[in-house]
């Protein structure tokens, strides 16, 4: 059987959808017993060199018309006959792909969902999925509910790299931070689909923890001198405002941490959707964890950390003095979150619906 995971992303590219495209496809190229490949708008990326990739050289404009007409062409030409499965996170490609199943025999669908868009597709994918896959169970419910869907829907957790974490670890002075300070942290980008994601919240609450400093790593554009001018406010030389980073970087900050949070506010995006890696991150870093009491959140960290209630500051400065107070053990667990385990999760749920 063929699996083929399709995206229009073109490589490099260095948001969190293309590191979740290329980790994942990195894990099923491992994990998949047959032929797999990769499909991409353009590569040129040592990163994704041992996967094994297609590319479409569809024009950015019209991506999803070009490769509505690409799919029935890759099967007449890679007929598969024990099957063909096309898996992908893109409504577009996947309600293409829908389209001319009935065209070919043995073909399936599996569609992986990150959030819901609100939109026609979510009805139409859901619906004649051969199966769903979600990164919560939250996110599972919720798709069941908003598209009446009767197909299997799992919930598939994981997607971290452990190998950066086996490297050896950057001394704080060469990340620029302090020694002897007590470094509560945050790794991540400060918002997505123009979302604060509770930073201002986190600096608030630094002013009710004597002796420690705010570790802020993920800025871009402007944001690194708007968040220092908001902490120089509040916590005046007791924060640390850092330019994203690269992968391996930013794991370095999450090691050194005291302490790592997660201050998600409680608007509906965080609060129905949206899931954040850096979850695996930090238990791969074994740093005690504060998280804001979402339900999506405590699937995976209700036993892993100190919950606090979104937005209350006071509150956070209470869950992260218990994190400082009661230090994180080692958790046995944590290979479980990686992409090669959450691969395999992924086609064992294939090979039992298929």
């Amino acid at each position: 059987m063929r699996l083929v995971y399709l995206t229009t992303k073109t490589y490099p590219g260095s948001t969190a959808d293309h590191a979740y495209v290329r980790f994942l496809a990195h894990g099923l190229s491992r994990a998949w017993d047959g032929v797999f490949e990769l499909v991409v708008r353009s590569a040129a990326n040592v990163d994704i060199e041992n996967i094994p990739i297609r590319i479409v050289h569809a024009p950015r404009r019209f991506r999803s018309a070009w490769m509505f007409f690409w799919v029935p062409w890759y099967c007449f030409r890679h007929p598969a006959k024990d099957g063909t499965v096309f898996f992908s996170n893109d409504l577009n490609l996947l309600s293409a792909s829908i389209l001319w199943k009935k065209l070919f025999r043995h073909t399936y669908i599996v569609s992986d969902w990150h959030e819901l868009s609100g939109t026609w597709k979510d009805r139409f994918v859901a619906r004649r999925s051969t199966l769903c896959i979600c990164t919560t169970q939250h996110l599972a419910q919720n798709l069941i509910a908003a598209t009446g869907t009767k197909k299997p829907v799992e919930a598939i957790y994981g997607g971290v790299d452990m190998s950066a974490f086996a490297l050896p670890p950057i001394p704080r002075s060469a990340l620029a931070l302090p020694d002897a300070a007590t470094l509560v942290g945050y790794v991540g980008y400060f918002t997505t689909h123009g979302y604060e994601k509770g930073l201002r919240t986190l600096i608030d609450s630094m002013q009710y923890v004597e002796d420690a400093h705010v570790v802020l790593v993920g800025a871009r554009g402007s944001e690194r001198d708007e968040y220092a001018a908001y902490a120089e406010q509040r916590v005046p030389g007791r924060f640390h405002i850092v330019d994203a980073q690269t992968f391996t970087r930013a794991t370095a900050y999450e090691r050194v941490m005291d302490v790592l949070v997660i201050p998600y506010p409680d608007e509906p995006h965080f609060r129905e959707y949206g899931f954040p890696m850096k979850t695996y991150e930090y238990i791969a870093a074994g740093k005690p964890i504060v998280y804001s009491n979402l339900p999506i959140l405590m699937e995976v960290l209700e036993k892993r950390g100190v919950p606090f209630s979104p937005g209350d500051a006071k509150d956070l400065a209470r869950a992260i003095r218990t994190a400082i107070s009661t230090p994180a053990s080692p958790d046995s667990a944590r290979k479980e979150y990686s992409w090669d385990a959450k691969a395999a999760r992924i086609v064992a749920a294939i090979q039992s619906h298929i």
